[in-house]
């Protein structure tokens, strides 16, 4: 059993490393994290920003190893599934990000950011239909969300569903132009995302046949610095 100043200690070294994390530090937070954990290795909390550092600084299988070790101690948190789920799509295992997001999803369905990751790794499974109804529900949870709407049309572009994919394409051009504006009377400035989006509105316009819309779109596009590209129209 921990004497009172072992355990004060112990939570000192967590806060400390929890406040280097937070300040972007994380190679300075791992050792503290670590002296927290071998101090008391049942230090949930030690382990969750230990993770959070790990997976900022790219080492996975470390991060993934701490969020195991989290779950152990702390079944019910949401938390280390959605990382895990998040690792598992950067990398590319999208099975185990779809697995690790349906037990964050069981646990906490009201994240958004869970239903993003899950959404993504199912397209990349060529799982469209579930895709989008991830993208949809994150949409319903954090509607200003430009990528969601974006990921949503693409979805909606592989379904062949052309006009709801518009729909989604003007959602994400009007949040992007809206948060860049500087003064309301004034054009958004010159930018790559809101570029890449009117490509992509100007796929759907010709897989709709509106081709004068469509070069408005290219037009546009090239505005931001952007130039289209449909090689893979023929589909």
């Amino acid at each position: 059993m921990l004497s009172a100043p072992a355990i004060f200690a112990e939570e000192s070294l967590t806060e400390k490393g929890k406040a280097l994390y937070k300040k972007d530090k994380c190679n300075e937070a791992i050792p503290l994290l670590t002296k927290a954990i071998e101090a008391n290795p049942k230090d949930d909390q030690a382990f969750k920003y230990r993770s959070a550092c790990y997976t900022q600084i790219g080492r996975y299988k470390e991060a993934l190893a701490d969020c195991a070790a989290w779950t152990a101690l702390s079944p019910k948190e949401a938390m280390p599934f959605t990382r895990s789920a998040w690792i598992y799509a950067k990398t590319a295992d999208y099975k185990k990000a779809v697995a690790f997001a349906d037990q964050s999803i069981a646990r906490d369905p009201q994240n958004a950011d869970t239903y993003d990751y899950r959404g993504v790794a199912k397209s990349k499974l060529q799982d469209y239909a579930g895709a989008a109804s991830d993208f949809e529900k994150e949409i319903e949870l954090k509607p200003d969300s430009d990528t969601a709407h974006s990921n949503l049309a693409n979805c909606h572009l592989k379904l062949k569903k052309y006009e709801l994919a518009i729909k989604d394409t003007d959602r994400a051009i009007a949040i992007c132009e809206s948060r860049l504006k500087q003064e309301p009377d004034s054009p958004p400035p010159v930018d790559m995302n809101i570029g890449e989006l009117y490509v992509l509105r100007s796929r759907i316009h010709l897989k709709l046949g509106q081709k004068e819309l469509s070069e408005q779109d290219s037009k546009k596009a090239m505005f931001h610095g952007v130039f289209a590209s449909f090689s893979d129209d023929a589909e």
